[in-house]
C-alpha cells in the first residue's frame, strides 16, 4: 500500500487592521420640511417707542416749520 498524503486544511486569513482610519459611512438625508410641518411665525404687535425729550424738542421745532407731524 502506498501512503497517500492527507489534504492540508487552509486557515482563513487574519485581517489586520490598516494604518490608515476609515471614513465612515455618510448620514441619512432627511426629506426637506413641507409646508405642513413648518408653523408659522407668531405675529406681534410693536409697542410704540416713547419720545426722548431730543426727539419732542425736535418734533417742536420741525411742526413749527412745517406743521403738523405724524408719526
Amino acid at each position: 500500500m502506498a501512503m497517500t498524503k492527507k489534504p492540508a486544511i487552509k486557515k482563513p486569513a487574519v485581517k489586520r487592521p490598516s494604518a490608515k482610519p476609515v471614513p465612515l459611512a455618510p448620514a441619512p438625508k432627511r426629506p426637506a420640511p413641507t409646508s405642513t410641518t413648518r408653523r408659522p411665525a407668531p405675529r406681534t404687535t410693536k409697542k410704540p417707542e416713547k419720545m426722548t425729550p431730543q426727539d419732542a424738542a425736535m418734533k417742536k421745532i420741525l411742526e413749527g416749520k412745517y406743521g403738523k407731524i405724524y408719526g
